[in-house]
């Protein structure tokens, strides 16, 4: 078995190289649709998940919610704004062209398990609502 660090997570996997590739979530759905070699796509919102998903890019049934966004609005003291809050959603998806769906399916369903979330959360991850 192999420790691999990917990003702040740290999974034990057998044999598995893991490279990641980061970017806005527009920048990662134009990146899929033009055929980016890749087995799993983690985006944090889910209007750039819907159009790959729609576009047979990413396999539908392999979508799920996977952490949360937390953001927070500052302003100056006595200021007034309307805006009431902010709802986004981290989903993670297989890519439909990926060669190793079988992987990246076991590594979301790591991701969105018990024990991935809470490695997630020791480094102030939401988990999916």
């Amino acid at each position: 078995m192999y420790n691999i660090k990917f990003g702040l997570v740290r999974l034990i996997f057998t044999a598995v190289f893991m490279e990641g590739t980061y970017a806005g979530t527009g920048q990662l759905q134009t990146q899929i649709e033009s055929g980016l070699e890749a087995d799993v796509c983690i985006s944090a919102a889910p209007m750039q998940m819907h159009a790959p998903v729609n576009q047979s890019l990413l396999v539908k049934a392999s979508v799920k919610p996977l952490l949360t966004n937390t953001i927070v609005l500052i302003t100056p003291a006595g200021t007034v704004t309307p805006v009431a809050g902010f709802e986004h959603a981290d989903q993670a998806g297989v890519v439909a062209a990926s060669g190793h769906q079988k992987e990246a399916q076991l590594l979301i369903d790591f991701l969105a398990s018990e024990e991935g979330l809470a490695i997630f959360q020791k480094y102030g991850f939401g988990g999916a609502r």
